[in-house]
């Protein structure tokens, strides 16, 4: 089945876009990912297609798909070819913002990336949900601390591209926050990463 319906014309230019990003993704997918990889990229997208499907940014017109898609796509651009970090990407919000279940994703697609939507998810119960930024900077694996942060800085990056979707005083609050958190996170992200390539996991 399509991704999107087309419905009214006024949805085509959305339409157009979302088709253009699924060719990167998968494109992307074929060329560096192996075949069950690829197979679980392709069901990232169906499982976030079903579970968006009907759900609208703030201005009640833009599909929220497109988001997540395009923060799958910002990491294509930045050459972040990592097939954990794409999946992710792509069904980042399925928890926060749907219906999905951690369970239900770990069944899916593994701990690794369970552990990744869960850790960029904001918790509905407010004194965990007050943690947030703490428990990713503060994860105990390496391996999924680098991801977190790299895909939470393309979240970012779009939600910013973005801002006039949102409500003005969500427009101040997402900077404000922008200003507060990014440069900590980015201080935990090049440390990880210096850690990881003295153990030799990357290069």
């Amino acid at each position: 089945p399509c991704i999107l319906d087309k419905g009214n014309s006024k949805h085509l230019l959305n339409f157009q876009r979302m088709n253009y990003l699924i060719g990167i993704i998968l494109a992307t997918a074929s060329k560096r990912f192996h075949k069950s990889q690829q197979e679980k990229v392709f069901e990232a997208l169906r499982f976030a297609a079903k579970q968006h499907e009907g759900v609208y940014r703030k201005d009640d017109f833009t599909p929220y798909l497109l988001h997540v898609l395009e923060v799958a796509c910002i990491l294509i651009g930045k050459k972040v070819f990592d097939y954990s970090c794409i999946v992710a990407a792509i069904i980042h919000d399925v928890v926060e913002d749907t219906g999905a279940k951690i369970k239900e994703i770990k069944k899916r697609f593994g701990y690794i990336i369970s552990r990744i939507v869960d850790l960029l998810s904001k918790h509905k119960n407010a004194i965990i949900r007050w943690f947030y930024w703490g428990l990713i900077r503060n994860e105990w694996d390496d391996n999924v601390r680098w991801r977190v942060i790299v895909i939470k800085f393309a979240d970012r990056i779009h939600n910013l591209m973005t801002l006039d979707v949102m409500p003005e005083e969500s427009q101040k609050r997402k900077i404000a926050e922008t200003i507060k958190e990014f440069p900590e996170l980015y201080k935990v992200l090049i440390k990880t990463l210096r850690k990881l390539r003295r153990k030799g996991v990357i290069t």
